[in-house]
């Protein structure tokens, strides 16, 4: 956890948590809107999981991932675009 409050601050982001004491359930707020898009963005997957040895695996299909979400927001006219698009979700999966 340290890793990932490490870095969200480098990033520009508080976060901040606490363990309740009556349940010691891990209690967090929830990043939403533009918050969310900037860690899709900056997200090191090989920085928060150093140890992983998938972790650069990972990293590669989390930025596939992202291109995809990107391009499903576009405005699409063509359909030789949502074909393009259709062919680019096919292939990552």
């Amino acid at each position: 956890m340290d890793s990932y409050i490490h870095f969200l601050t480098k990033i520009g982001m508080q976060f901040q948590c606490n363990t309740e004491s009556t349940t010691n359930k891990l209690q967090y707020r929830e990043l939403t809107g533009p918050e969310r898009i900037t860690l899709f963005q900056h997200i090191n997957i090989m920085e928060l999981l150093p140890d992983n040895d998938t972790a650069v695996k990972i990293q590669q299909l989390w930025k596939g991932f992202l291109n995809l979400y990107t391009k499903i927001w576009m405005r699409y006219e063509l359909d030789s675009e949502m074909t393009a698009l259709s062919t680019s979700m096919k292939s990552w999966l």
